[in-house]
């Protein structure tokens, strides 16, 4: 009579252990796609900081953050002299048309003549503008109350005003 055989063992945890790992190695790949595969360079719809009022640098960042400036609305060539109905930072080779990225009550960079208006912290003791109103179109005469001051874009068209910063 042979001998009985010894129980099987079950493998369970060896199978788990493999397709536990297998997930973790394609959670990695496609982590590791979509960050190669991203595009580095700004484009249309992406927002940008604007790290000071001449555009000496600018940074691609979340739109609506609190590092936002601008948005993106077109990009020409180097040799564009302005877009056609919003600002225009040149920068690296290109020249974007933005439009601020402000809500109410953000605070600006004080207003002077040939700078672009950046948002910086209302703390800044640089600040003395604050946005009052953001509206998506209308003459800014009608839209912004008597004594505010305002920046105005055509396209798309944009109106904010700003007024004297309030206590933050």
């Amino acid at each position: 009579m042979p001998a009985p055989q010894p129980p099987k063992r079950k493998r369970t945890g060896l199978v788990i252990g493999i397709v536990a790992g297998a997930l973790a190695v394609l959670l990695g790949v496609a982590v590791t796609l979509v960050v190669v595969l991203q595009p580095k360079e700004v484009q249309v719809g992406d927002c940008i900081d604007v790290f000071d009022e001449q555009a000496s640098r600018v940074e691609r960042v979340k739109c609506g953050s609190a590092e936002s400036d601008y948005d993106v609305v077109g990009i020409l060539g180097y040799e564009a002299e302005d877009c056609p109905g919003s600002f225009s930072v040149v920068n690296d080779g290109k020249t974007y048309c933005v439009l601020l990225d402000v809500e109410v009550g953000d605070c600006l960079s004080t207003y002077v003549e040939d700078e672009l208006p950046i948002k910086l912290d209302c703390s800044d003791p640089k600040t003395e503008d604050q946005v009052t109103k953001v509206e998506p179109n209308g003459d800014p005469e009608a839209v912004c109350a008597e004594g505010e001051g305002w920046y105005s874009a055509e396209t798309p068209p944009r109106t904010v005003c700003f007024g004297d910063k309030q206590n933050a």
